[in-house]
């Protein structure tokens, strides 16, 4: 009896421990996409969010493709225990983001003019390499 709740005591410890270092391991920064190429009519669509880190906490590039590469929007994201927020303030896109982060990538609602959007799911990818104003973004971070 003395021995089975030793052992069940260490199946439960390497449970919580997994749980816990799994949990850490969701990496914030990257490339979370949704654009597709229409090769037939040539037209993008999609949304993409690089995040990256830097020394003033986390920074972001958005790109909103309506059948053509958008511009990029620089957004200050707050991400804290996996959720991400941030406001988007451009001439075209003015509004915000309300989502939370998991491997697989970023879940959650675009809100532009007062009018919230559908659940929008942007997987973790490579970045697209799309052109933007005779420039080419990285095809990785």
């Amino acid at each position: 009896m003395k021995k089975m709740k030793i052992y069940l005591f260490f199946a439960l410890l390497i449970v919580f421990v997994a749980n816990y270092i799994l949990a850490d391991e969701i990496k914030y920064t990257g490339t979370f996409s949704s654009i597709t190429y229409n090769e037939e009519s040539g037209d993008l669509s999609g949304i993409e969010l690089r995040i990256i880190f830097t020394k003033k906490g986390y920074s972001g590039m958005l790109q909103i493709c309506e059948g053509g590469a958008g511009n990029l929007i620089i957004v200050q994201p707050t991400i804290e225990k996996g959720n991400i927020r941030f406001s988007i303030a451009d001439k075209l896109y003015s509004g915000g983001f309300d989502g939370f982060i998991r491997a697989d990538g970023i879940h959650g609602k675009f809100t532009f003019s007062g009018n919230v959007g559908s659940v929008e799911f942007l997987p973790r990818k490579k970045a697209t390499g799309i052109k933007c104003q005779n420039s080419e973004l990285p095809s990785t971070l």
